[in-house]
C-alpha cells in the first residue's frame, strides 16, 4: 500500500519536489531516475494485486458471466445438474454428467473439439453394433444413447446389448428351410406304434434333420410297405412322403441319385416344350415341364435353357371306400414297383355307381375344356361354359380285362366342390379344379394305368 502513497510525493516531468523548493534538492538525473524506478516498481505491485486468480475468472461487470464462473465453481467445476451452467455442453451428445440422468460415464470434455468428436465417434461405434449404428446419434442432446443401467458399466467393457445380439443366420449350418412351406418337418413317433415302425418314424425324422430329403423319403416308402403299420402309420407316411415329393420332383431344386428327374439344356432345334415331350419320348403333357420349372409362361424357351425334366411314367388308383386317388410312379405292368407321389381326394358316382375295375388313359380322350352333352337329358355344353359340369379337364378311360366293356367314365373337374367326398357324379371320378388340372399333366395316353378299387 505503500506505492500508491510514494507517487504523489514524485512529480512527473519536474525537478521539483512537493514542498515546492528547487534547485537545491538532488540533481534533476538522480530525480529522474528515482521517479521512473518508483512508477515500475508501483505499477508491477498493482498488478499482482490487481490480476484474475482461479476464482476470480470472468471478472468483468459482466453479471451474466460472472453467475456462471460461480455456479460453475459451486457445482464442482461444471458436474452440475443445472443446463444453465454448462452451456457450452449443449452442442454435444452429453449435457450432464449429473447423478440421476446420466447418459456418458465419462467426464465431458468442451476444450477441445477435435478430442470431443472422436470420443463421440468411439461412443456411437460402442452402441451400436455394425451395420446398426444410428446417423443421427450425437447430433441431438435430447436422444439417450444408453440406458441408466449401461451408463453405469466402465467404457473398457463390452455393453450387455452387443452380448445379447443373437447370431445371424448366415452364419447357422444349412438346414432344412422350415419358413419353406414346401418343407417337410420331423413328426413325432407314436408311443403305441410297434417297434419296427417307430424306428423307421425316427430313421425318417433323423434324415430330415440331416438335411437328407432323398434318405428320408426312402424310410417313409419302407414304412408303407411295413406290414405292421396301421392305417394311421400309413396315413402318416402319405402325408410325409407328397411334401418331401413337393421339393424333390415337383420343384425347380436339382438332387443327384433322384432317378426319376433329370437335367435337361434346351439346344438350337428347340422351340416348344410340347416339342421337347416328343423329342424325348416322355410320357407327360408339356405342361408338368413348366410347372416344375415356375415357368410364367410355357409358350416361351431360349437356347441353353436348363430345365428340370420328369421322366415318369404316373398311374392313378381310386380307392372308392377313402375316397380318395393316389398317385403312383413306376412300370405299368409292375404293380409291385410303384413307388407313391401324392394323393387327392375326390368324389365319385351316386348309389355307388363308378365301376370297379383296371384301366388305362384312353387314346385321343384327354381334353381341355371339352365339349359334353349330357346322356339323361340331352343338354349340351360348349367349350369355355362356366356351367359345365365337368368342368376344364377331361381324362378318358378304357377298361381293360375284366373290365373292357365299361366305357364312358372318365376323371374330370366339377362346378361343384362341395361334392368331392360325396357320390353324386353319374359314375365318373370327380376332382376339384386345381388337382385334376396337376393330374392331367401327370397321366399319359395309352400308358398310365388307372386302378379303381373298392
Amino acid at each position: 500500500m505503500g506505492l500508491p502513497s510514494q507517487s504523489k510525493q514524485v512529480g512527473w516531468g519536474s525537478g521539483k519536489s512537493s514542498s515546492g523548493k528547487g534547485g537545491s534538492g538532488l540533481p534533476k538525473a538522480v530525480v529522474a531516475l528515482l521517479a521512473c524506478g518508483g512508477v515500475a516498481v508501483g505499477g508491477w505491485f498493482g498488478w499482482t494485486m490487481l490480476k484474475p486468480g482461479p476464482n476470480m475468472a470472468n471478472a468483468k461487470n459482466d453479471h451474466g458471466l460472472q453467475q456462471a464462473s460461480n455456479t460453475e465453481s459451486t457445482h464442482g467445476g461444471g458436474s452440475g445438474t443445472d443446463e444453465t451452467s454448462t452451456p457450452a455442453m449443449k452442442s454435444g451428445a452429453n449435457e450432464s454428467t449429473g447423478s440421476s440422468s446420466h447418459i456418458d460415464p465419462r467426464p465431458a470434455q468442451t476444450n477441445n473439439d477435435a478430442s470431443h468428436d472422436e470420443a463421440q465417434s468411439d461412443e456411437a461405434l460402442r452402441l451400436f453394433p455394425t451395420g446398426t449404428q444410428n446417423a443421427d446419434h450425437g447430433a441431438d442432446a435430447s436422444t439417450p444413447v444408453e440406458d441408466e443401467k449401461t451408463s453405469q458399466t466402465p467404457l473398457v467393457q463390452t455393453p450387455p446389448e452387443r452380448e445379447q445380439t443373437p447370431p445371424r443366420t448366415t452364419q447357422q449350418p444349412p438346414r432344412t428351410n422350415w419358413s419353406d412351406p414346401g418343407a417337410v418337418k420331423p413328426t413325432a413317433v407314436l408311443n403305441d406304434a410297434p417297434r419296427t415302425v417307430a424306428a423307421q418314424i425316427q430313421s425318417a425324422n433323423d434324415a430330415i434333420n440331416d438335411g437328407d430329403l432323398l434318405m428320408a423319403r426312402e424310410h417313409y416308402y419302407r414304412l408303407l410297405d411295413n406290414p405292421a403299420a396301421t392305417e394311421a402309420n400309413c396315413e402318416l407316411a402319405r402325408t410325409q412322403i407328397q411334401t418331401l415329393n413337393d421339393t424333390i420332383l415337383f420343384s425347380p431344386r436339382k438332387f443327384p441319385g433322384e432317378p426319376m428327374t433329370e437335367q435337361y439344356v434346351v439346344d438350337g432345334n428347340d422351340f416348344a416344350l410340347s416339342q421337347i415331350v416328343k423329342k424325348l419320348s416322355l410320357p407327360i403333357d408339356y405342361r408338368l415341364i413348366a410347372r416344375v420349372n415356375k415357368m410364367r409362361n410355357p409358350d416361351i424357351i431360349r437356347r441353353d435353357q436348363k430345365l428340370k425334366i420328369i421322366r415318369g411314367p404316373f398311374h392313378a388308383e381310386v380307392i372308392k371306400s377313402k375316397f380318395r386317388v393316389d398317385i403312383y410312379s413306376g412300370d405299368p405292368d409292375n404293380r409291385q414297383g410303384w413307388r407313391y407321389v401324392r394323393s387327392f381326394p375326390v368324389g365319385l358316382g351316386e348309389h355307388g355307381s363308378t365301376p370297379s375295375g383296371r384301366f388305362v388313359v384312353k387314346l385321343n380322350s384327354k381334353l381341355v375344356d371339352p365339349y359334353w352333352i349330357n346322356p339323361r337329358t340331352g343338354e349340351r355344353f360348349t367349350a369355355d361354359n362356366p356351367e359345365n359340369p365337368i368342368g376344364e379337364y377331361w381324362i378318358g378311360l378304357q377298361g381293360l380285362g375284366e373290365s373292357e366293356h365299361e366305357t364312358g367314365y372318365g376323371l374330370h373337374g366339377t362346378v361343384d366342390p362341395d361334392s368331392i367326398g360325396q357320390e353324386k357324379s353319374m359314375g365318373c371320378v370327380r376332382m376339384r379344379d386345381d388337382d385334376i388340372a396337376f393330374v392331367y399333366e401327370l397321366l399319359s395316353e395309352k400308358v398310365s394305368i388307372v386302378n379303381i378299387i373298392d
